[in-house]
């Protein structure tokens, strides 16, 4: 089995535990995972398009939970957390006896399986025979996000019964249950619980839907529902239209708005050993996007199924492929090849151009720390996408320029001049940490460096002076101004120290002159100093004296 490390970068704790195969020859090999087993140590892979994210189930049919940018709940009391989207990615299937995503999933039920993500095309492929009491049913689903539409995803479901009788497939949006919420934004005293080697402070933000219909038309149906994040006014509309390949035959379609949502059923007599294909064709925008998302939500839809499948994909693959033109290939060693194709794979999945949006430390692939964006996006994530990719990695610095305006109040509300980022940023640019672990909030200053210097490290790249006058330099000067007033000087010692902080070693509280901070810091007014030459501002005389003295 091919098992990549989650802890040298934080995007891979989404990585399924998945393998190697030869798929586009020798040079393609590292862009396919799969595995064979959807019983022991199953670990959801994820896929998606920088705007919309979703993870994959044990068949391939099942629920799961997408993620949007920009999506997050605030529920008094709570903090900020990224919503799950009503499930849109769900398609059941009745063979006359049981639905599929309702059985247990045992050995012997479940025969010939294999899940691969590829990788190289951006595609989730589910096969396998469901074996119930004596009916065996040959599945196919593909899933992708569209990678040339931000507002597109399609499902593929095909289905082979080795049997003839009546048969039903279901295509339902449906929302999650209401988490047991705990007030992680008031409440220092709590404990956090491990539950499955996950925190049971981690849990998605919610969704309310608000209104939800269906229709059927004469070569297919549609569903729809519009909901918004606990607490929060935006709007996310998600519309699928359903069709259906000829072999389906005078079936009876019916809308169903059971379980607070809403499916499209379509039941239909299946004949022995003839394959039946469905499609899902769903358009996702949220109120950030559009005045009106849900019309168009139905527009994306609409045309995709117009559109049809294979054209579809074939857009889709094409983007992909674009940005694989720009590669790191190592020679002779397959093994660190598909680590960096994956690594790279699950950044892209989670920033696009344009988005202006930062990555979260599990990026669109589920509710880890909650979604927040921490400085692992500016040190960690930014650099590779930057020499690689400089139009995405733009959206990155760019969300800090938009969150300027709370990053100064931020430092004005902690008693400090300039701008200080949060060490847990919300889609807003709020600190969001949990008061349990609040110290951070206050201490762990040098995020504040780490965003200036992923600024400055934008203008090297690109050269970009109009950038830097526009985008760039209010951060670097408000950054630099934040330090002037963080550091203490010592007259007995003729220094600047920095006291008082949370080290990069998250267990190490209370540090004076922390090594990796005070170098930061001055880095950050070293920086300043240089952007304010460039663009011939007025620098602050005491940022070299500072840089000059800092400890």
């Amino acid at each position: 089995m091919f098992i990549m490390s989650t802890k040298s970068l934080p995007i891979l704790v989404a990585l399924c535990v998945l393998s190697l195969v030869t798929a586009y020859g020798a040079q393609r090999s590292s862009f396919v995972l799969f595995t064979t087993s959807p019983f022991e140590n199953y670990t959801p892979t994820y896929i998606g398009n920088g705007n919309i994210g979703v993870s994959s189930s044990r068949l391939g049919t099942q629920a799961t939970d997408s993620y949007m940018a920009w999506i997050y709940e605030h529920f008094p009391g709570d903090v900020a957390r990224n919503a799950a989207l009503p499930a849109w990615n769900e398609v059941n299937f009745y063979n006359g006896r049981n639905w599929l995503n309702d059985i247990k999933i045992v050995k012997g039920q479940i025969q010939g399986f294999r899940q691969s993500l590829d990788m190289y095309n951006g595609v989730l492929s589910t096969t396998y025979v469901w074996i119930d009491e004596g009916k065996a049913t040959s599945v196919i689903t593909n899933l992708f996000v569209s990678r040339s539409n931000p507002s597109l995803a399609v499902v593929k479901f095909v289905v082979k019964p080795k049997y003839s009788g009546v048969v039903k497939t279901l295509f339902p949006i449906t929302p999650w249950p209401v988490p047991k919420r705990i007030e992680l934004a008031k409440d220092a005293e709590v404990k956090v619980k491990m539950i499955n080697k996950v925190p049971d402070v981690w849990y998605p933000g919610h969704m309310t839907i608000f209104e939800r219909k269906g229709k059927v038309s004469l070569n297919g149906g549609a569903c729809w529902v519009v909901s918004k994040p606990d607490g929060d006014s935006t709007v996310v509309a998600i519309v699928s239209n359903i069709r259906w390949s000829q072999d389906v035959i005078r079936p009876e379609v019916r809308v169903d708005s059971a379980r607070g949502g809403v499916s499209l059923e379509v039941g239909f007599h299946a004949q022995r050993g003839v394959s039946y294909t469905f499609y899902k064709y769903i358009g996702i925008v949220s109120s950030k996007e559009s005045l009106e998302p849900l019309k168009e939500a139905r527009t994306v839809s609409m045309n995709a199924s117009k559109c049809g499948y294979g054209k579809l994909l074939a857009q889709h693959e094409r983007a992909w492929h674009k940005l694989w033109r720009t590669d790191v290939i190592v020679k002779g060693d397959d093994l660190l090849q598909g680590v960096i194709h994956s690594s790279m794979f699950y950044l892209l999945c989670s920033i696009r151009t344009g988005s202006n949006f930062g990555i979260a430390p599990m990026g669109l692939s589920s509710d880890g720390y909650y979604g927040h964006i921490f400085w692992d996006s500016d040190i960690w994530m930014f650099p590779p996408l930057l020499l690689m990719y400089p139009e995405l990695a733009k959206s990155m610095v760019m969300f800090r320029y938009k969150a300027l305006t709370a990053a100064k109040a931020n430092a004005r509300l902690n008693g400090y001049k300039g701008a200080m980022y949060p060490w847990e940023s919300d889609e807003n640019g709020n600190e969001s940490c949990p008061r349990f672990a609040y110290q951070n909030a206050l201490y762990e200053n040098h995020v504040t460096g780490d965003v200036a210097f992923a600024q400055w490290l934008y203008f090297l790249a690109t050269g970009d002076t109009a950038w830097l006058r526009n985008f760039g330099y209010p951060v670097i000067k408000a950054t630099a101004d934040f330090w002037k007033s963080r550091v203490s000087f010592d007259y007995r010692k003729d220094r600047y120290d920095i006291n008082n902080v949370v080290s990069v070693d998250e267990g190490l509280i209370g540090v004076n002159n922390d090594s990796y901070t005070n170098l930061v810091a001055k880095r950050n007014l070293e920086i300043a100093i240089k952007a304010s030459r460039i663009l011939n501002r007025q620098e602050d005389e005491a940022w070299m004296q500072i840089a000059e003295k800092i400890y």
